[in-house]
């Protein structure tokens, strides 16, 4: 059996690193923040996606 991850296991534990510490009120302007540094990588990803659903409806319709 695994053994389960506490809040303590976290807080005591070496084997982890703080990336990073958001305020509850700050977390949707954090998530953007982090969104917006890897913009052209979600770019990419939905040029590859349109491409795919166009590729699905010309051989599939």
């Amino acid at each position: 059996m695994k053994h389960r991850l506490t809040p303590k296991d976290l807080m005591e534990g070496d084997a982890f690193e703080l990336l990073a510490e958001v305020d509850h009120q700050h977390i949707k302007q954090f998530i953007f923040e982090q969104i917006a540094r890897e913009k052209h990588l979600i770019r990419l990803y939905s040029i590859y996606q349109i491409s795919m659903i166009a590729l699905f409806l010309f051989f599939f319709w």
